[in-house]
């Protein structure tokens, strides 16, 4: 989970659009929103992941039907270049039947209709950033429970779990640094190692993991009741 921003550090997007008049409408609408800078827009999912690579936003807004690759398509390669990145996803389809793909594989931060209103979105964006799920309620439904993960089968030592209950809380990678005295480099690292053992790709998908398990959720409400 990506920590929310402070106000006096602009959040940086894409927009990845085939049309042009959309793009930029989105942009006026992200940039009325708050903090959020607008790097750059594109028309393809090529020219978006070349965008992305370059700038490494803190925010992807994506169409779902681009000219040469879908929505699923493109977020797939987004996760390839960062898998921390936030991604929201406009679409005009139901996409309930890649529920599950798009939570817990691609840990897309948002699927927006493309009919909802203006003012709404608006409210929904600050949402994304402060890493909440916004799905709609029909793809909500169709989520099924992820699988179990055992402590036995995937170990976490006490000091995973103790970066993971940092990392619940918004806590930045340099200041869980600070806290148990190391490296932000370091702590990298090992949140790195975290991710291998339970088969994720990013913070989001960690923590879904872990506390859709009663024995990593236990750790977490002791950590709330504390």
């Amino acid at each position: 989970m990506n920590a929310p921003m402070p106000p006096d550090s602009p959040v940086t997007a894409i927009v990845i659009d085939d049309h042009p008049l959309m793009a930029g409408a989105t942009r006026q609408l992200l940039e009325q929103t708050g903090d959020i800078r607008v790097l750059a827009t594109a028309v393809t999912g090529q020219a978006g992941l070349e965008l992305i690579g370059q700038h490494r936003p803190e925010l992807v807004v994506l169409d779902y039907q681009l000219p040469d690759l879908s929505g699923i398509q493109l977020a797939e390669q987004i996760r390839r270049i960062d898998a921390e990145v936030r991604i929201v996803l406009f679409t005009g389809h139901d996409l309930s039947a890649l529920a599950d793909i798009i939570v817990w594989e691609l840990g897309i931060s948002a699927v927006i209709s493309k009919d909802t209103p203006e003012a709404i979105v608006q409210h929904m964006i600050p949402c994304v950033l402060h890493d909440q799920l916004v799905l709609p309620r029909p793809l909500l439904n169709r989520l099924r429970r992820p699988q179990r993960v055992s402590l036995y089968q995937t170990p976490l030592t006490d000091e995973d779990i103790h970066i993971l209950q940092m990392v619940s809380r918004g806590v930045t990678h340099e200041a869980i640094a600070d806290k148990i005295h190391t490296s932000r480099r370091t702590v990298d690292n090992h949140l790195r190692k975290i991710y291998e053992k339970l088969g994720v790709a990013s913070k989001i998908q960690a923590l879904q993991k872990v506390l859709g398990d009663e024995q990593y959720a236990a750790y977490f409400r002791e950590e709330n009741e504390s």
